[in-house]
């Protein structure tokens, strides 16, 4: 069975394919209900996130995460962690700090991700 290790991995795998515009890497690791709900509300299906991840429109510079918690309830994990993302965004330079929520489920031998939400951190003046 999957350990919290293996979750955070998971994820990784995630941002990796998502970086990289692997979109192979992207229809294995998620559901094909998968959504993903960014930092500023919008909701992206698993075929927008594809198209915008093949579309060479952003790229990652540089992500990490941290403070990676990972709670299980059945054949579900939930990955809570706080990411900084460096990134261009159609030619502008972006560094973004938010937290993230990641869910993954075990179906039919395979755990998938199912949903990602970003909320952005609030920069102290």
């Amino acid at each position: 069975m999957l350990d919290a290790d293996d979750v955070i991995q998971l994820y990784e795998g995630w941002k990796t394919a998502l970086a990289n515009g692997n979109l192979k890497a992207l229809e294995v690791i998620c559901d094909t209900d998968f959504i993903r709900t960014t930092a500023k509300g919008a909701m992206k299906s698993r075929a927008e996130v594809m198209a915008a991840a093949s579309s060479g429109s952003t790229v990652y510079e540089a992500w990490t995460s941290q403070d990676q918690r990972v709670r299980f309830f059945g054949k579900n994990a939930i990955l809570h962690c706080r990411d900084e993302v460096k990134l261009l965004e159609e030619g502008c330079a972006i560094t973004r700090e938010q937290r993230v929520s990641a869910v993954f489920f075990w179906d039919d031998g395979a755990w998938k991700l199912i949903s990602t939400q970003a909320t952005d951190i609030a920069l102290e003046s």
